[in-house]
């Protein structure tokens, strides 16, 4: 036990050791991966980890950036309120990138923050914004948020699934029982063969009642599905506010 811990150390402080790190006015220390740094924002992996998420922060706060080849940069930043962006990007290609956002999401459980906010539906996907983030998921990855953050939602997302998979199949057995019984009824007419022309029928029937029950599901499935983002917003989300651009200015946006 005493060697394991003497070794989860020592790679701690390899870790510490070569990496970057970011200083902050208040004595705080982030190790880091640097990637840019420009005139008003740094971008960076958290700690050592060459696949995690890409931060993207205001240079308000940093006092100054320790690099690893021993290179120190002193920031001189206005006063004002530190911002910073998560940006998620995956080891593989996501099934859909909300690149209109300058956002990538994946489909990996980990990486999905456990966070509260406001939620929008967009083409693709969703956009969770909070206070200083907006983060862009798939729709998978919205199902993987809410499991972990709102249970009670999460359970009426999949209720709404099933609903939908319900309809798909019922619809599917009337098409199938539809067109099996209008070719059984043609054929029993064509033959002059009462019993196929009552069997046709009674696939016709079956088609039409199958179809009766299960277009309703699926209807009702696809709506509550489509406005299950606004039952997060009511039971589990809370007030966002946000810096907002527009022609006319910048003003602060509140969403709710």
């Amino acid at each position: 036990m005493k060697k394991n811990g003497l070794i989860l150390a020592l790679l701690l402080l390899a870790m510490s050791v070569f990496a970057d790190v970011i200083v902050m006015k208040d004595g705080t220390r982030i190790t880091a991966k640097i990637l840019r740094v420009d005139a008003t924002n740094i971008e960076y992996r958290q700690g050592a980890n060459d696949d995690g998420p890409i931060i993207t922060r205001t240079l308000v706060g940093i006092d100054h950036i320790e690099f690893e080849n021993g290179e120190v940069m002193k920031i001189d930043a206005p006063a004002a309120e530190p911002t910073s962006t998560i940006r998620y990007q995956p080891t593989q290609q996501p099934s859909t990138t909300m690149t209109n956002y300058g956002y990538s999401a994946f489909s990996q459980p980990a990486m999905i923050p456990m966070v509260q906010g406001h939620i929008e539906r967009v083409d693709g996907g969703y956009i969770l914004s909070t206070a200083n983030e907006r983060i862009s998921m798939t729709p998978k990855n919205y199902e993987l948020f809410l499991q972990a953050n709102c249970p009670e939602v999460y359970n009426s997302y999949l209720s709404n699934k099933r609903l939908i998979n319900s309809g798909s199949i019922l619809a599917g057995i009337a098409i199938g029982s539809i067109l099996g019984g209008v070719l059984d009824y043609a054929i029993g007419y064509g033959v002059g063969s009462p019993e196929t022309v009552v069997i046709g029928a009674v696939f016709m029937s079956v088609g039409g009642v199958a179809a009766v029950v299960g277009t309703p599901l699926w209807i009702v499935g696809e709506v509550k599905l489509k406005n299950n983002h606004n039952l997060y917003n009511q039971q589990c989300g809370t007030l966002a506010f946000g810096i907002s651009s527009s022609p006319n200015g910048i003003g602060l946006a509140m969403r709710f």
